[in-house]
């Protein structure tokens, strides 16, 4: 009686052998190893973090000098945690390229819920700072960069080009991986006033780094007229369908591009259409 309870953190096993990776974050310590990205919880968990940006962690990052080449931070401004990493180009490794972990997306009332990642390149940071709403970093040159945050549409342009922006979805099997689907339509759903050639979609099946093109073409979700029921006002949401010549898979693959200068990509969301095809390659009709 009248001593204080003892707390034991048990990582099993896992420690930080990049020290320069330490940083606290909204929902505990954020850290690296060789192994990949963990975060200490306020409950005194160790939770792997990394999960998304596995493949990336292992095949992509020079980790030989991992206690002097990895730097993280985090910006409470955007709520992200970022860390600077070397990648190989060319043959050799550099610190080129950042790790962008958002926790907005982080959910505990219904269940864990992982945030999102992001990787930025041409950032080579090996230091970071906060100052009020500015998040600054040091290059291996002595020089030292702002982050961009005016809240314009110039944010999105790197000096007098725009910012390329790619994202690659996990690979879709809709439930059953024994079977073969036949995929119709994608239907993206936009937060911007998109059109269908300010952005390029394109589809992977069966886990092959093989993509196509696929052609576009925008819903229509506003009325031409008043009518007493329906709105004239300019849409927030674009919403664009693809079809791809390649139908016939077990899995599916989506990777969304954007090179569009003064323009953002938010994408909300996306519908698939698709049908089991049965044993002799026909479509099932209690599955279409």
């Amino acid at each position: 009686a009248g001593r204080n309870a003892v707390q034991r953190l048990d990582t099993r096993g896992l420690g930080c052998t990049a020290p320069y990776s330490i940083a606290p974050t909204q929902n505990g310590i954020m850290f690296a190893n060789q192994s990949g990205i963990y975060r200490i919880t306020t409950g005194l968990e160790c939770q792997y973090i990394g999960r998304r940006v596995e493949r990336i962690w292992k095949e992509e990052i020079d980790k030989t000098r991992i206690d002097d080449t990895l730097f993280g931070h985090y910006y409470p401004l955007e709520s992200q945690y970022k860390l600077s990493v070397s990648f190989k180009e060319n043959g050799t490794y550099y610190p080129s390229n950042t790790l962008v972990y958002n926790t907005i997306r982080e959910y505990t009332a219904d269940g864990y819920r992982d945030g999102s990642w992001t990787t930025y390149d041409n950032m080579p940071a090996i230091g970071w700072s906060n100052m009020l709403k500015q998040s600054l970093f040091a290059s291996p040159h002595g020089e030292v960069f702002t982050v961009r945050n005016q809240g314009d549409d110039s944010d999105y342009r790197d000096d007098g080009s725009a910012i390329t922006a790619e994202a690659t979805l996990r690979a879709l099997d809709f439930g059953s991986s024994g079977i073969r689907k036949t995929v119709s339509t994608f239907i993206l759903q936009f937060r911007t006033a998109l059109k269908p050639e300010q952005v390029q979609v394109e589809s992977a099946i069966n886990l092959l780094d093989h993509w196509e093109v696929l052609d576009a073409t925008t819903i229509k979700g506003r009325a031409a007229s008043q009518d007493s029921l329906s709105t004239t006002e300019t849409p927030r949401v674009s919403v664009i369908r693809f079809v791809s010549n390649r139908r016939k898979g077990v899995y599916y693959q989506l990777r969304v591009r954007n090179n569009t200068i003064d323009q953002g990509l938010d994408l909300l969301g996306g519908s698939v259409m698709v049908a089991a095809l049965g044993p002799q390659g026909t479509l099932e009709a209690a599955d279409t």
